[in-house]
């Protein structure tokens, strides 16, 4: 048996080689096409899903699946398995399936994990950016100093250099959020 990438049976190789090969085709929700025989193991078979029953019913874990309607013929015995308690592959079976009724609650978990995950980093990303402006701040302030310094120059005090330039490193750090606790800046 030759298989698709969805994990429906594509081609059924005989034992005897004088026999051709049965080419299988069915729709998205394991209806065979017209003028197909239904086969064992069609859609879905390499998932080991039997199509092969006398009602038409697809055992999918522990409900029956009717492909005829595309429904399920008993309610999901998992919260929030899907957006209908009866529906299959949250109404998407061309990119989605779900064999044992747990595939949307992975995806809704993986999706709050990914959201959670962007949150952090760009309040990350934020209080470094903070933090380095306010270090260029301070070391703008210590060229200042150098300038204080010279003959020439205007006559700048070393004690404001110096303040300053560890009040920019602070502010930077607090504009951050990096220098917060508990609601109260340091």
């Amino acid at each position: 048996q030759l298989s698709t990438l969805h994990g429906d049976v594509a081609l059924m190789l005989p034992l005897d080689a004088s026999v051709a090969p049965t080419a299988l085709d069915a729709d998205e929700y394991g209806n065979a096409r017209v003028g197909q025989t239904p086969a064992r193991y069609g859609w879905l078979g390499a998932k080991q899903r039997s199509a092969e029953t006398l009602t038409g019913l697809t055992l999918m874990g522990v409900r029956l699946y009717n492909p005829v309607t595309g429904r399920f013929l008993s309610t999901d015995p998992v919260y929030g398995g899907s957006a209908n308690s009866y529906e299959y592959g949250y109404a998407d079976p061309v990119n989605k399936f779900d064999l044992d009724g747990q595939w949307v609650p992975l995806v809704v978990f993986g999706v709050r994990a990914a959201v959670a995950c962007f949150r952090y980093c760009k309040k990350a990303y934020k209080a470094a950016k903070y933090a380095y402006r306010g270090y260029k701040w301070g070391k703008s302030m210590r060229r200042a100093r150098y300038v204080g310094k010279h003959r020439r120059a205007p006559r700048y005090s070393w004690s404001r250099a110096a303040n300053r330039g560890r009040q920019g490193l602070r502010c930077g750090l607090q504009g951050g959020g990096l220098m917060t606790l508990g609601g109260a800046a340091y």
